[in-house]
């Protein structure tokens, strides 16, 4: 496996856009990915499939050797919630709240 330019370096937000432009629900996050390995892969997708409210229409071998789609797992290093919308002129602008990961 190749390590990518990034160095596994990854920015995720999250956000639900279906409130009103005035508000907004979010999280953000930084941290470092990493593609799972075969073992894990099939651990993950078992996990999934146990999970999953409706039949997945893949198996754990669509996500190994020469296939496209990988499986990752995600360390986050930083978090954020969205926080107050500030206006400032005349257009909102959004502010983040950072979460403190070891408290959690």
């Amino acid at each position: 496996m190749n390590q990518p330019a990034n160095h596994g370096r990854v920015t995720i937000a999250i956000f639900y856009s279906r409130l009103t432009e005035s508000s907004s629900e979010g999280l953000y996050f930084n941290g470092f990915a990493f593609e799972l390995s075969q073992d894990h892969v099939e651990k993950a997708f078992n996990l999934l499939s146990l999970r999953a409210k409706k039949p997945i229409p893949r198996t754990a071998a669509d996500y190994l050797d020469n296939s496209p789609r990988r499986i990752y797992q995600f360390q986050p290093q930083q978090v954020w919630i969205t926080g107050s919308r500030l206006p400032v002129g005349n257009q909102l602008v959004d502010t983040k709240i950072q979460i403190n990961l070891p408290n959690l």
